[in-house]
């Protein structure tokens, strides 16, 4: 077959139409391809996003979950705390009571120390009393303390004569209160 100048061109015509054509074909098929591949990896993406937004809602969860977790032991904790104050408030009552029914006046009452065990705690209380005072309200003092339902004992105490007086001074009286624990 010989080829003319209008058979050359009609070839070249046709080549560059397919040429065109498959490229506009490959355009459009890659175009599609890729715009398909785009919206996969935008919705991978987005559940990637939703993942990290979930596991930090989770810790975030998870922490407010051991506060919560904690609440218990410091409800328990409190109640301690307040037992412990209701029962020290209680004694300083008590005391006063006896140290008025005894004639005695109390210038101060300290909390020294507390201790507490698994079935009782101990509360040391320490009093100070007027400088002069007769010796039978100071007994009659401590039976009360020592007779006590609240249960009470004197662990220390220094009593001496006044100088130039009838009555005695009382020193470093130290009373121990004992409360059983009701778990």
């Amino acid at each position: 077959m010989i080829l003319t100048p209008k058979k050359t061109n009609i070839v070249l015509i046709i080549i560059t139409i397919l040429i065109a054509g498959s490229t506009i074909f490959f355009a459009y098929f890659t175009h599609n391809l890729l715009g398909k591949e785009a919206v996969k990896i935008n919705q991978k993406h987005q559940k990637l996003k939703e993942s990290e937004s979930n596991t930090e809602k989770l810790a975030l969860l998870k922490k407010q979950l051991a506060e919560i977790e904690d609440v218990p032991r410091l409800l328990e904790n409190l109640i301690t705390i307040k037992k412990k104050n209701l029962y020290q408030e209680r004694s300083i009552e008590v005391m006063r009571d006896y140290a008025k029914k005894s004639g005695l006046t109390i210038s101060r009452i300290s909390f020294v120390s507390s201790k507490v065990s698994k079935s009782k705690t101990t509360m040391q209380f320490q009093i100070s009393l007027n400088d002069k005072v007769d010796y039978s309200k100071i007994l009659k003092f401590i039976t009360l303390t020592e007779s006590s339902l609240l249960r009470m004992q004197i662990t220390e105490m220094s009593i001496n004569q006044a100088a130039e007086s009838e009555g005695v001074t009382v020193k470093g009286l130290k009373i121990n209160v004992y409360v059983k624990e009701n778990n």
